[in-house]
């Protein structure tokens, strides 16, 4: 089975610098999972700033099936045999406003086989952005918590650090 949990942080300039940006990370990079039997689990949460140095979990979604993505938004999955293959890959869009949209500024090289684990390890993968409209800026870090298992348990990302870790964070300012 695959587990693939997104957590998506979004801030403004306003914590973007002390004493607000210590909040900000502190805030959780993996959450408990619900138990499940399909192939492929997926989750979203989604954290946004509500006020200078305040947030708020927003959304949760959860998806189940049967069949494994090749890609679930930045992250690239490959499947060979018993190992998954992970990367990511830097998106930029603009949406019907005109808006950037996707992973945000700067431009980053993909990488789509950066780290490989097996049965019963978990990875990390991180990407951060910088985004714009007419109106004002904001920024996100993504936090892409993968696991390739027999069994979901609920602490898969919550009981012990990763094993593997990919960090493509860039320097936002």
């Amino acid at each position: 089975m695959v587990v693939v949990q997104v957590v998506r942080i979004v801030w403004t300039k306003a914590s973007r610098g002390a004493p607000h940006a210590s909040r900000r990370n502190a805030l959780p990079r993996a959450f408990g999972v619900d138990p499940s039997r399909a192939l492929y689990v997926f989750e979203r949460h989604f954290i946004v700033e509500t006020a200078p140095g305040e947030f708020r979990n927003r959304s949760v979604e959860r998806r189940t099936t049967n069949r494994v993505p090749s890609q679930q938004e930045e992250l690239v999955l490959e499947e060979h045999g018993a190992r998954l293959v992970l990367g990511l890959q830097w998106q930029s869009y603009r949406d019907d406003s005109d808006n950037l949209t996707g992973t945000g500024e700067p431009p980053r090289e993909g990488n789509h086989r950066a780290v490989e684990i097996g049965i019963g390890q978990t990875a990390r993968l991180v990407i951060n952005g910088r985004h714009s409209s007419h109106a004002e800026q904001w920024y996100t870090e993504d936090i892409f918590n993968v696991a390739l298992v027999d069994k979901v348990e609920p602490d898969v990302f919550t009981g012990r650090p990763c094993q593997v870790s990919f960090s493509q964070l860039a320097d936002l300012f």
